[in-house]
């Protein structure tokens, strides 16, 4: 016996093909394609799409790694960050240190 149903919803969310919204999607895409360059265009794209992604710990693993770095090849740009609190609802960085 079958018994139609109109949608049913997966138990478990798999962080790959249940990504509810487009900017996730889009942000998952900023990180996977970012994930092992090393530059700040790089850095600062990874940061957008952590920050999209709603992965907020990666993002800060990020910025406190390239804070600790110190390097001028090892920085975001400020375009990043202002995205970044865009999308978290936030006026300004709270951590100047990393942004060039």
């Amino acid at each position: 016996m079958y018994i139609p149903v109109a949608f049913i919803q997966n138990p478990w969310y798999d962080d790959h093909f249940d990504i509810p919204k487009e900017t996730q999607l889009l942000g998952k895409t900023l990180c996977m394609l970012t994930m092992d360059l090393a530059d700040t265009a790089s850095h600062s794209y990874h940061l957008i799409g952590c920050g999209f992604y709603e992965k907020f710990d990666n993002g800060l693993k990020l910025l406190e790694t390239l804070t600790q770095q110190n390097n001028g090849d090892h920085s975001v740009s400020q375009d990043a960050v202002s995205t970044v609190s865009v999308v978290l609802g936030i006026n300004s960085c709270p951590r100047q240190s990393c942004v060039t």
